[in-house]
């Protein structure tokens, strides 16, 4: 619609985009206001340098995404149900990685909802899937549905985190950048990368079934999020703005007296991702000389190695917490 109304324009695409990226600012102040939270978190998300620049100037498809993956979890959280079922389906449809919020929010949905989700993805893309097919087989064209789908799940390497050291690891090849896909252990790495994020989601699944509160639930949304990108072998910038607008509900978990339902993802977890939001764009240095554009080993510490380091001391801080928690008090006369 955008290049129909205004063709070739990209200062048309940037308004747009800045305009569901104003959106998702509202539903995120909507929702933390119905968690009876500060609705001024919403600026963590509004203020996030990375988003404004991706968004606002890079006028990326993802900030549709992210409007409509909060409309889909307001809904829910206002027990609206279908209209949560019909979000999260044109979400998915716009790139297919909300599809990981299913494994979050399914004890909330019922058979209707599930069917809603289903009919709406299966009929919007039939005509696409009967003019050009599904691109799953044949060579690697992008020809088809899924067809540019296979190609970035087959070559597409570039600024991975934890994807990276494992593939230097089980190809034996110390590399700044990416690996060709035909590299001996590069598929290893991906099955392995693979399992762990498998992990991540059947963890999420089943504490999804022990989620009764809605922070809880939203909170919960951002492990299968988190988890891909930290296992995905290729992660520009504008990737990690999904993560932005769940950083105000981990703020906001801890405003409250009680412990949080999933302690392991504490305070520290949303500062790491806080900061994962701005070290991320580290990587554009990759293009600092155009004739020569390549990767560099200290760009890839900055961005990952502070993240993890604290990532790891706020698990520390919290378990120890929780231990604090789990010890029965003295006893007394």
């Amino acid at each position: 619609a955008v290049a129909r109304l205004a063709p070739a324009s990209p200062t048309a695409f940037q308004v747009v985009m800045a305009g569901f990226d104003l959106l998702t600012g509202g539903l995120l102040m909507i929702v933390l206001r119905r968690l009876q939270k500060p609705p001024t978190l919403a600026l963590v998300y509004l203020w996030n340098p990375l988003v404004v620049v991706e968004f606002a100037h890079g006028a990326h498809l993802d900030a549709l995404m992210i409007a409509l993956i909060l409309g889909a979890l307001a809904a829910l959280i206002a027990g609206r149900r279908g209209w949560s079922a019909i979000l999260l389906a044109l979400a998915t449809l716009t790139k297919g990685l909300p599809a990981l919020l299913l494994f979050a929010i399914w004890p909330r949905w019922r058979a209707r909802d599930w069917l809603t989700y289903a009919a709406l993805i299966g009929g919007l893309s039939l005509p696409y899937v009967r003019g050009a097919g599904l691109g799953l087989f044949g060579p690697r064209d992008g020809v088809g549905l899924l067809g540019a789908i296979r190609i970035y799940a087959y070559q597409w390497d570039y600024n991975g985190g934890i994807y990276h050291w494992l593939a230097g690891w089980t190809t034996g090849i110390r590399t700044p950048g990416g690996l060709l896909p035909e590299t001996p252990g590069v598929l290893t790495a991906k099955l392995i990368a693979a399992g762990l994020l498998g992990l991540a989601l059947l963890w999420t699944a089943w504490q999804a079934r022990r989620s009764e509160d809605d922070l809880s639930l939203v909170r919960l949304s951002l492990v299968p999020f988190a988890a891909y990108l930290l296992l995905t072998p290729t992660v520009h910038p504008w990737y990690v703005t999904l993560l932005a607008p769940f950083i105000a509900f981990e703020i906001a978990a801890q405003t409250r007296r009680s412990a949080p339902a999933y302690g392991i993802w504490n305070l520290g977890f949303g500062i790491s991702l806080l900061y994962w939001t701005w070290s991320a764009s580290l990587s554009y240095l990759t293009y600092i000389d155009l004739a020569n554009p390549r990767e560099t080993d200290p760009v890839r510490l900055w961005e990952y190695l502070p993240l993890y380091l604290s990532f790891l001391i706020g698990l520390g801080l919290s378990l120890r917490a929780r231990a604090t928690r789990a010890t029965p008090p003295p006893a007394t006369d």
